[in-house]
């Protein structure tokens, strides 16, 4: 079962030197604040569940697109488990820049999805695993206070 990170900031802004090293060796650059929040929103996803792109989107007031390409260049995968976003018609979407229901990435998102015990209909999410905006606003809030509290 893929374990979550915090993707936030230290007290003093800065991400620790292993988060720097593998967002550099993965996209050659830092996260920018937009992928940040949507990474910790990502991250408060919990096992069993998913949401969508355009969910993430409307949390975060910005576009289904926006979240996915974000999400493709997720460098703390699968600790940040972006393979926990689906699109909108609750079928898989993409992985790992790969797109189709029949290819090996795509593949390995969906046994992902199952080891965590998402629950499909054929090709597609059940519905009761699915979290929408608010639903993720919640989880956001909820971890960040057990996150302050410890």
């Amino acid at each position: 079962m893929a374990k979550t990170v915090s993707v936030r900031r230290s007290s003093q802004g800065k991400l620790s030197r292993d988060k720097i090293k593998a967002a550099f060796a993965k996209n050659k650059r830092l996260p920018t604040p937009y992928e940040e929040r949507l990474y910790q929103m990502c991250s408060a996803i919990p096992c069993g569940k998913v949401s969508t792109y355009g969910a993430m989107a409307a949390a975060l007031q910005s576009s289904a697109r926006a979240a996915g390409q974000a999400l493709r260049r997720n460098p703390w995968a699968p600790g940040v488990p972006c393979h926990r976003v689906v699109a909108a018609n609750l079928e898989l979407g993409g992985f790992d820049g790969d797109w189709g229901l029949h290819t090996p990435k795509v593949k390995s998102k969906r046994a992902l999805l199952v080891e965590e015990g998402v629950h499909f209909l054929g090709n597609r999410i059940q519905p009761s695993c699915v979290l929408d905006a608010d639903e993720l606003l919640a989880a956001v809030k909820s971890t960040t206070v057990h996150a302050d509290a410890v």
